[in-house]
């Protein structure tokens, strides 16, 4: 199978996703935001757990970042229908508490952040559509939304 085509076969993508134990996080977290504050931006961050940071030209480094963008494409072909709003793309290494406030064992990730911009202006309480939609595809990955506890 070509690579091109190996990069949008769910099933590939799906196992590829489980072993490099990615899951995302959307930012800003809207339980923290104001209600009547209107929104016209978000991002998902696409994380994969890594057990140690290695320079972007290591192998493993490579590795990870490759099926990050492979998962970043396979979104964006499954939302190229929907009027295209401005995404960038960026990636780096990111630390996250076990629980709220909670360094003491924090998790270290490779992320790959996809900002969507110029979206259609949303509240707290509205949740784009397109975001609706990204969830919907990471959920058929079976890719989970990071778990941290916030009610600490």
């Amino acid at each position: 199978m070509a690579s091109n085509e190996r990069k949008m076969d769910p099933q590939g993508l799906r196992e590829d996703t489980r072993r490099e134990r990615v899951v995302y996080e959307i930012y800003p977290d809207l339980t923290w935001q104001p209600g009547d504050i209107p929104l016209s931006w978000f991002e998902i961050a696409l994380l994969a757990e890594v057990e140690e940071y290695q320079p972007p030209g290591h192998p493993r480094s490579r590795e990870v970042s490759s099926v990050l963008m492979e998962l970043a494409e396979f979104l964006i072909q499954q939302i190229r229908s929907q009027v295209p709003p401005k995404v960038d793309l960026s990636s780096c290494y990111t630390l996250h508490p076990l629980g709220c406030g909670d360094f003491s064992r924090p998790r270290l990730f490779l992320s790959l952040s996809l900002v969507f911009s110029d979206v259609v202006p949303y509240r707290k309480v509205e949740e784009p559509g397109l975001l609706t939609e990204l969830k919907t595809q990471l959920s058929l990955l079976d890719i989970s939304r990071l778990e941290v506890d916030r009610s600490k």
